[in-house]
């Protein structure tokens, strides 16, 4: 068995390729073959040029039997994908020749194949693999979404829990130290609106224990050159606070709810970045797949007229 291109030589994976598509398919086997059979049989050219694979006559064996080879016309992998770059290797993971011209992969031995893609953009890179690609009588189209693939990957849900994780803790911070000394941007503007109002605050008590986050609410997209994300997570807090006109009735400041977060990635420093939060919907115990960071010392902020105690590292 031969390639009709000369610049593919055939390897033994590209063989196991070719006869992994046969597997459990006797079918397409029986097919195959007699396909062979009658194109050794029948002499019209325009059936053999039809065909992606024919029966080519070689020098006889002994000067007496003849000798013939399959040779297989190669196909090619076009990619529909939101990614800057896709970096494809096979199975043993050679890199696959990308044509910037024609914007195709290959040439691709045809067979039942596994393909391994590196997802280049401006956020990190991620790899991916697509099992049993059927490359057989046309070229293949594979899609290889950032915003399918990404929300699938437990590294990046993880990070994604994480970069929410510090965010409630900065946030709680903020909220239990009385608007001030947050590290977040957008903590830093919601400070200078309310610096204004705590002097109607006689206490604030706010005690973070942790989230929840819903990874199959996790939803990217771009907004002109900015990658964004939006994603619901629940948020598990006790809060109080005293108001000055009524010292010593407590009040709830938010509860433990379902939020809605939007994130930008921001490529000078490399991560995502909380813009905005919304109340969610939904419950939270019916959701399936799910990063659980629970502090088994809860995040425990006070603020009494102007002074903050951080009692994390009290209990």
């Amino acid at each position: 068995m031969v390639s009709s291109e000369k610049n593919l030589a055939l390897k033994k994976s590209d063989i196991k390729s070719f006869i992994n598509y046969f597997e459990n398919d006797k079918d397409k086997k029986n097919i195959f073959f007699e396909s062979l059979n009658e194109q050794l049989t029948d002499s019209n050219e325009s059936y053999q040029n039809d065909s992606f694979f024919k029966i080519v006559s070689k020098k006889r064996q002994f000067l007496i039997f003849p000798k013939y080879q399959v040779e297989v016309q190669p196909r090619y992998i076009t990619i529909s994908t939101d990614a800057d770059k896709i970096i494809l290797r096979d199975a043993e993971k050679k890199l696959i020749n990308y044509d910037t011209r024609s914007k195709k992969y290959g040439p691709i031995f045809p067979g039942k194949h596994v393909f391994k893609m590196e997802l280049v953009s401006d956020i990190p890179m991620i790899e991916i693999t697509k099992k049993d690609v059927i490359v057989w009588d046309k070229d293949k189209n594979l899609d290889a979404y950032l915003t399918k693939e990404l929300p699938k990957e437990k590294s990046f849900t993880e990070d994604v829990a994480k970069t929410l994780d510090l965010f409630s803790t900065d946030y709680a911070s903020f909220i239990g130290g009385g608007f001030v000394d947050a590290d977040s941007p957008v903590l830093k503007e919601m400070a200078s609106e309310l610096i204004g109002v705590r002097s109607i605050f006689k206490t604030i008590d706010y005690q973070y224990n942790g989230i929840k986050v819903n990874n199959d609410s996790i939803k990217l997209f771009t907004k002109g050159s900015k990658w964004h994300m939006a994603v619901e997570l629940f948020l598990d807090t006790e809060t109080s606070f005293e108001s000055v006109a009524l010292e010593g009735f407590k009040m709830e400041i938010e509860k433990s709810s379902v939020y809605k977060y939007e994130l930008i990635y921001d490529k000078k420093i490399n991560k995502w970045e909380v813009v905005n939060r919304n109340e969610g919907f939904g419950k939270s115990d019916e959701w399936k797949n799910v990063t659980d960071i629970h502090h088994k010392q809860p995040k425990i902020y006070n603020w009494n007229s102007d002074e903050t105690i951080d009692k994390t590292n009290l209990l």
